[in-house]
């Protein structure tokens, strides 16, 4: 759940900072938070998650200002729980 949190307010946070998406799919509301169906089907029933886990995308296809809101997010509720 941690993971489609720190996506959730990456996304969150683009919208507000850069007034742009991060990405076109649209959260659905589960009963611990929101979810990316698609974010949850690659990563349904691990515990840990290693980046080379998601196939799809590329960070290379990050603009800055992207990667400083997802560096942010991190740096801010990196160390949170979930």
């Amino acid at each position: 759940m941690k993971l489609q949190k720190l996506v959730y307010y990456s996304q969150a946070w683009s919208l507000v900072w850069d007034e742009e998406e991060l990405f076109s799919e649209d959260f659905e509301a589960w009963a611990n938070g929101p979810v990316l169906r698609t974010v949850y089907e690659q990563h349904r029933g691990m515990f840990k998650v290693k980046s080379d886990t998601f196939s799809k995308g590329d960070p290379k296809n990050l603009t800055e200002d992207q990667i400083d809101t997802i560096d942010s997010v991190l740096k801010f509720y990196g160390d949170k729980s979930a």
